[in-house]
């Protein structure tokens, strides 16, 4: 049986049997799991922030509610608590844990029964489900729901279905209505802002790059900026992260973005043009327009007034 190292008395411990209790008159037993049978869900992308208090509190006070998990293989997958497993890793690495790790065996089936879904799509509102009220999102938090449900809120919606029950990680039954809104309004209900604001993460999560969402992940762009930025053609999206990760380890801001649509260097403000290939076409793209659909007779003194100012060019650029 897992159980914590003696600090004040037993207090976790004692706080994990009171957990144990509750648990109990809703009929879930606990199970105790060895660390290495438990590996966590890949496709849980929600940030974890906070460990080191979250992981003193475990200590102090005991793990209140046990993780979730379901069989896989040889092992148990994680389905709810990542947080809560990542602050138990810290404290075996400082010694402060020891045995096995209290559990609720969930069912095999998903708990999303919704027959239109793929089981990837089920297990992405199921962890959805269990992370519902249960956390601060972050920015990245934020990306990562609208990134991965508002396809899956059309489908349900173009597939005639009306509502869906999910549950939290406490076996709480939330249901959601699909009837009479848009997916943007029903993400924004979910995430409790606005529609605005869906539809800007929603810009970064259908025309940004993923340079840019890793920006948004890492906190060097916050959803405003970034749906800004977003905005852009990908190619300019890469040059402006690109060119931030040179000049300046701040976060990105609206008046960078701004200096960047200038030609303006984001650290010295300066101004400064990147001429290649593909701007050069777009440059003549009038030019070569014309010659293509009436060649230009010209005498030799006109001619050789071109052909300097090409020459001229080719110096600069060599």
């Amino acid at each position: 049986m897992g159980k914590f190292k003696d600090f004040m008395g037993g207090t976790g411990a004692g706080l994990l049997n009171e957990a144990s209790k509750n648990l109990a008159k809703n009929n879930m037993e606990i199970t105790y799991i060895p660390r290495d049978e438990i590996y966590k869900n890949p496709k849980n992308e929600y940030s974890i922030s906070d460990i080191e208090n979250l992981a003193d509190f475990i200590y102090v006070m005991g793990l209140r509610e046990p993780l979730g998990v379901k069989p896989e293989g040889s092992g148990y997958k994680l389905i709810e608590g990542e947080r809560r497993l990542t602050a138990i890793d810290k404290l075996i690495a400082d010694g402060k844990w020891e045995g096995d790790i209290p559990c609720i065996i969930r069912e095999k089936e998903l708990k999303v029964n919704l027959d239109i879904l793929s089981d990837e799509e089920k297990e992405i509102l199921e962890i959805a489900g269990t992370n519902a009220g249960q956390r601060k999102y972050s920015e990245a938090d934020y990306l990562f729901e609208v990134e991965k449900l508002e396809p899956i809120y059309k489908k349900l919606k173009a597939s005639g279905i009306g509502e869906f029950t999910y549950e939290s990680d406490t076996g709480e039954k939330i249901t959601q209505s699909l009837t009479g809104k848009k997916s943007r309004e029903l993400l924004a209900e979910r995430l409790n802002v606005s529609p605005a604001q869906v539809g800007k993460i929603s810009k970064v999560a259908n025309s940004g790059t993923e340079e840019l969402k890793e920006a948004v992940k890492d906190g060097t762009a916050n959803i405003a900026v970034a749906a800004e930025i977003a905005a852009m053609e990908k190619e300019d999206q890469k040059r402006l992260i690109e060119q931030h990760q040179k000049e300046n380890g701040k976060a990105i801001s609206k008046k960078d973005v701004e200096a960047f649509k200038n030609g303006k260097s984001l650290e010295s403000n300066t101004y400064t043009y990147i001429l290649d290939d593909k701007e050069f076409m777009k440059l003549t793209k009038k030019i070569r327009k014309l010659l293509k659909s009436e060649p230009k007779t010209m005498g030799q003194e006109e001619y050789m007034d071109v052909l300097k100012k090409i020459r001229s060019l080719e110096k600069l650029f060599s």
